[in-house]
């Protein structure tokens, strides 16, 4: 079954993937989906000018974001990264390196090769199989979200992660904080009687 991927601009053909017969009876999306993560793990074609607003691109989403929360502090780093235009996604180290690359040298590790990074008790995991590298793999130096439309989704996601991000710390300090207050009164009131 053959999917095709449109430019949004001229509306050509930008990449024709050969789909599993199982995705027959699958929505659009998820159909348009795979066909973007075909085209950028096997052909690593250009697909700044494609059309994603039916892809279904969850899988690539749900794997970025998991793995962002894992390195909270950085993904601020990774965010100005790809607003610059400073995402290389072919490469691990380097001014310009990856998702993973760029995470690692937000975590000070400059001379990064692939490997798992540790922080905060939890690891990173660099995989270059992984939903989130291969949707990386799309966007090479220069790339914008305003010139690209993976980096425009990838975007999107780390802003989604950063909203996660604060709502976890936000709901932390807050149950922290009754938490405190309620023992606070307790000792204050064990004192008084």
């Amino acid at each position: 079954m053959k999917c095709a991927v449109y430019s949004r601009l001229t509306n050509d053909v930008i990449f024709e993937a050969d789909l599993h017969e199982s995705f027959e009876d699958e929505p659009v999306g998820v159909q348009l989906g795979e066909a973007v993560r075909l085209a950028v793990k096997y052909q690593g074609d250009d697909l700044a000018e494609a059309d994603l607003s039916l892809a279904n691109l969850e899988l690539f989403k749900q794997d970025m974001i998991a793995e962002l929360l894992k390195s909270p502090d950085e993904i601020e780093g990774l965010r100005q990264a790809l607003i610059d235009g400073n995402i290389d996604g072919t490469t691990y180290s380097g001014d310009c390196a990856c998702l993973a690359g760029t995470i690692a040298k937000e975590c000070g590790i400059y001379d990064y090769r692939g490997s798992d990074i540790q922080m905060n008790g939890v690891t990173f995991r660099a995989d270059s199989e992984s939903p989130r590298e291969q949707f990386f793999l799309g966007i090479m130096l220069g790339d914008t979200p305003q010139t690209n439309a993976l980096a425009a989704g990838a975007l999107k996601w780390i802003d989604e992660a950063i909203a996660i991000r604060d709502n976890i710390r936000g709901s932390f300090r807050a149950a922290t904080r009754v938490e405190a207050s309620g023992l606070h009164r307790e000792a204050a009131s064990s004192y008084l009687h």
